[in-house]
């Protein structure tokens, strides 16, 4: 038998079951990026191009003292008014260039004063346009904590250094060589303290990276000069064994003696990557999914009355 548009049966019913099953394939998608959110150790919001939340992790609820739908549906300048119309500025700003920005900030939260660095990236439709800017930001309090001890206390300088949980390397300000590193460093080179000293910091990093390394070098020491605070750089550390690490650098200057030096903090970014590449496959793996089921999604806001729909859903309409 067919039907009024020609179909078989057996045509209609593997098309139904086609449907189903691109239908659980989406929900499959949707509960995997919801675990993700719920259990990543990153603090991770997705924001509109005009500042609104439209996603967030546990981690970020957890500075905020709260749930993620307690700010899902809110402006950032509603829950972090202090410095928000900078956050704002940003987040335009990366969704108009599309080009990924690192920031480092001290925010005031609900339970104290804290550091992050932030980085700010845009996400893009089916299409390959921006539609919003996921912002993933690492606590960095306790390594700006300890740089600012440094420079405070000299007599502290030996234990805060050798045993920071980050690497950390000494420099001299003016030939780039080193003049110690601590644990830390140690194991992210592969290479003893003792062999790192006298190394060009240049030598930290991987060949094909060498002059952009150096191009970092010399910005931090402009910066530093200036009595400026470097931003933070991203550069790999080449280990003894081959694998290149992806690190976060933060630069401060040091004087001991009348020595200028500078103390560059590295931090291990590679569970960040990951986790930035996973989000990025989530995302990528959910709009497929809708594309393929002809399913779209739309969102409510109670509080504001915005309604927001997937690019699916407007084809279908």
């Amino acid at each position: 038998m067919v039907d009024s548009s020609g179909k078989t049966r057996t045509e209609l019913s593997l098309e139904l079951e086609a449907a189903e099953k691109r239908i659980q394939e989406l929900e499959a998608s949707e509960t995997r990026w919801r675990h993700l959110m719920e259990h990543v150790g990153q603090s991770i919001g997705v924001y509109t191009p005009d500042g609104m939340l439209i996603s967030m992790s546990r981690t970020a609820a957890d500075f905020l003292q709260g749930a993620p739908k307690d700010f899902i549906g809110r402006n950032i300048k509603e829950f972090i008014p202090e410095n928000s119309s900078e956050y704002l500025h940003r987040i335009l700003q990366t969704h108009t260039t599309g080009q990924p920005q690192t920031y480092q900030d001290e925010v005031s939260l609900p339970g104290g004063v804290r550091w992050f660095s932030s980085d700010y990236s845009s996400i893009p439709d089916e299409q390959g346009r921006p539609f919003a800017v996921q912002i993933i930001s690492q606590d960095i309090t306790e390594a700006v904590r300890t740089a600012e001890a440094l420079d405070k206390s000299g007599a502290m300088f030996e234990a805060l250094f050798d045993y920071s949980p980050d690497a950390m390397f000494l420099a001299d300000m003016h030939s780039g060589s080193i003049v110690q590193a601590n644990l830390a460093a140690a194991q992210m080179t592969g290479k003893p303290k003792a062999a790192l000293v006298g190394l060009h910091q240049s030598q930290l990093h991987p060949e094909w990276y060498l002059e952009q390394s150096k191009e970092f070098f010399a910005q931090h020491i402009a910066m530093l000069k200036e009595d400026s605070t470097p931003p933070v750089m991203e550069n790999y550390v080449l280990h003894d064994n081959g694998e290149e690490i992806p690190v976060e650098i933060h630069a401060r200057r040091l004087e001991f003696g009348g020595q200028e030096y500078i103390l560059g903090v590295f931090r291990d970014a590679t569970e960040r990557k990951q986790a930035e590449e996973e989000l990025r496959e989530r995302e990528l793996e959910l709009r497929r999914s809708q594309h393929r089921s002809k399913t779209g999604t739309w969102e409510y806001n109670v509080i504001t009355g915005d309604n927001r729909w997937s690019d699916e859903l407007f084809i279908l309409y």
